[in-house]
């Protein structure tokens, strides 16, 4: 199994994939930490992104990075 993982880059991207996309749910605590975050909401989503790769080294076989859309580079953040 691989783990696809996409580094959302704003609170307003995240609530619309939330609201919008069958079968994603963005949990609240993870919407308030964009919330919080303000200007630094994009280093969030690379938080959670890192975040998420160490969880998913337990029960998957490896993940997959989505770029963020327009930026592919984006995910050069990440790495």
């Amino acid at each position: 199994m691989l783990v696809g993982v996409w580094p959302i880059r704003s609170l307003e991207l995240a609530v619309r994939v939330h609201n919008e996309t069958p079968g994603i749910i963005v949990p609240e605590h993870v919407q308030e930490r964009y919330r919080t975050a303000g200007t630094d909401a994009p280093q969030v989503g690379i938080d959670l992104v890192h975040e998420l790769i160490a969880e998913a080294r337990d029960v998957a076989s490896g993940v997959y990075i989505v770029a963020p859309f327009r930026r592919p580079l984006g995910i050069l953040d990440v790495l």
